[in-house]
């Protein structure tokens, strides 16, 4: 069988971590590793990891580094031919790791296989009920909406083949290869890392994987470096749950007020030629989107000159809606559709 290296990052989260542990302990494939990385916690948490007994558990204690850093320490003690992540507070599925197995398996050519997740708000459970199939983010809506899930179902799209049925018992949804992630990243995320597993070889390609010292998006290099080389397997079927709002959580809810150094990197990455021909135009307007969205933060600020420099310096921004928007907000009698915005927390 596939051995399986899940890799849990531990700091400060002793209320969360045994759960999250359980939850990989529950997995129908049973061929897995489980690292927790001790970040350096001051609570119980390292003390919770170690009275569980499951010769499948190492705990490591390393002093406090950052998530990055972590992840990257377990990377290097992972023994499996598919890595994955779960953040201490997340919990899989009982299938989460026979449908990635599952989907390396029928495609042994691909670098990383995602699903989709769930939301849970913070100090709730996973409900009993999940959704079978949750639809990706996109422009489709009301009739549109069944246009795409009949393209998801025949993948002609994302790829030109047609589906094959993943593991069973997550709802037998059927995977969907996608070659163009930048295309479906400008409608929003299609997974985190926490629903990500990643082929160990293509991870010691490009270690150390994740960039120490950044706080926000330290994955998004990996994801987009990985997205480039070969097409992805995607399974819509949510298979993890991803606690939102915990105190300390790895991902920041803060507003963005600078484009992510991730962000930074693809778009100079795209200058220099280094991204594939047939994604530069996706991958330039994802970034000429961030680039609206941190002169919207600072429009929202009361900074509307600044905003309006920024927003006029965004190569190809003319050609997004959002940008002539945001425009408009900057320029005199914009205010009422500031307050608008406002509102809307857009």
């Amino acid at each position: 069988m596939m051995l399986c290296s899940v890799i849990i990052p531990l700091y400060n989260k002793a209320p969360f971590i045994e759960a999250a542990i359980a939850s990989i302990l529950a997995q129908q494939h049973q061929a897995f590793e489980i690292i927790v990385v001790d970040d350096g916690s001051q609570d119980e948490g390292p003390a919770l990891v170690r009275a569980i007994a499951d010769p499948r558990l190492r705990l490591i204690q390393i002093p406090n580094g950052g998530v990055a850093n972590a992840r990257n320490v377990g990377i290097a003690h992972a023994r499996g031919e598919l890595v994955c992540f779960l953040d201490a507070d997340d919990w899989y599925r009982p299938a989460y790791l026979a449908t990635q197995v599952a989907m390396a398996q029928r495609h042994p050519s691909g670098t990383f296989y995602a699903t989709a997740y769930l939301r849970i708000p913070d100090g709730a459970l996973p409900p009993a009920h999940w959704p079978a199939l949750i639809m990706p983010p996109g422009p489709a809506r009301g009739a549109r909406a069944l246009a795409w899930c009949q393209r998801l179902f025949t993948a002609a799209r994302d790829g030109g083949r047609p589906p094959k049925a993943v593991a069973p018992g997550h709802g037998g949804a059927a995977e969907m290869l996608i070659d163009d992630g930048y295309r479906r990243l400008r409608y929003g995320s299609l997974f985190f890392t926490g629903s990500v597993a990643v082929r160990r070889d293509e991870l010691l390609r490009f270690a150390p994987c994740f960039p120490v010292g950044e706080s926000m998006g330290e994955d998004l290099d990996l994801w987009f470096r990985l997205m480039e080389r070969m097409p992805f397997a995607y399974c819509p079927t949510p298979l993890v749950a991803y606690r939102v709002a915990v105190s300390g959580s790895l991902v920041s809810s803060n507003p963005v007020t600078t484009l992510l150094p991730a962000l930074r990197r693809l778009e100079q990455r795209v200058q220099r030629g280094e991204v594939p021909p047939r994604m530069r135009a996706a991958a330039r307007w994802l970034v000429a989107d961030a680039r609206i969205s941190v002169a919207r933060t600072t429009l929202l600020s009361g900074q509307r000159r600044a905003a309006l420099a920024d927003l006029l310096a965004i190569p190809g921004g003319v050609a997004a809606k959002r940008w002539w928007v945001t425009l408009a907000m900057c320029l005199p009698g914009g205010g009422l559709l500031l307050r608008q915005r406002k509102k809307c927390g857009a």
